[in-house]
């Protein structure tokens, strides 16, 4: 009898659905997150906790980074001028031979490097942030652009935004929630916007009321993400 625990990269059938990152102050599509998806296992969070309890983290990682780079090629005129998010964790971006293999299988397609928005996807607690900061600068020369995940989340987020410096910060979905009633949550958003508005892009994550939402564009949020901007869905166009 296989133990549950086991996860076989072999033969995990895995797509992406696609959520839009949108523009508040005119409801444009700016880019779009790619969300990893299994037939196996329905939950992508217990999918990655298999994964790094048979040490298998940084393969499933690669194999939807760049499954994820393959369906955004042959689908090209779709995704033509957005940017376009792919989650990434820190320890990925650290290992030797991830970043000679993200740029062959760009070299491959017809996408440019600075279309890409790595989203470092994992709190950075117990991370070395000077690593990772060395790690991020590298990959900022060959043109990727770097975005934070969850921001305000973790104890760990103000240094890891201090440090890496992303380009990209999305503020987490807790802070859009009741954001219309939370006089308190509206003054953090309103210290974040403060803190990151001379260098990095604000995207707020997980809104999901058209009260919230209002709440969020009056408080002066550029971006947006969430249920109510548009549902994660499979990718269908017309080519």
């Amino acid at each position: 009898m296989k133990n549950s625990n086991q996860l076989s990269l072999h033969n995990l059938k895995i797509k992406h659905y696609i959520q839009p990152i949108i523009d508040l102050s005119n409801n444009h599509v700016i880019g779009y997150e790619f969300l990893l998806r299994s037939e196996n296992i329905n939950n992508p969070e217990l999918l990655f906790k298999k994964a790094s309890q048979t040490n298998q983290l940084f393969e499933l990682d690669m194999k939807s980074i760049f499954q994820a780079i393959e369906t955004i090629n042959s689908h090209f005129t779709y995704f033509e001028n957005m940017l376009l998010f792919i989650n990434v964790f820190p320890t990925t971006l650290m290992e030797s031979n991830f970043l000679q293999g993200l740029l062959n299988i760009i070299s491959k397609t017809v996408i440019k490097a600075n279309s890409i928005v790595l989203e470092i996807n994992e709190s950075a607690k117990g991370m070395n942030i000077a690593k990772l900061k060395e790690t991020v600068t590298i990959y900022k020369k060959h043109g990727f652009t770097i975005a934070l995940d969850d921001v305000g989340k973790g104890d760990s987020t103000v240094m890891a935004l201090l440090e890496v410096e992303p380009a990209i910060a999305k503020i987490d979905k807790y802070f859009s929630i009741d954001l219309a009633t939370s006089v308190k949550k509206q003054e953090i958003i309103k210290l974040l916007l403060q803190f990151l508005k001379r260098d990095t892009t604000v995207i707020l994550e997980g809104v999901e009321t058209i009260e919230d939402l209002m709440m969020a564009k009056s408080l002066g949020v550029p971006y947006g993400q969430g249920y109510y901007l548009g549902k994660p869905h499979p990718l269908i166009t017309s080519s």
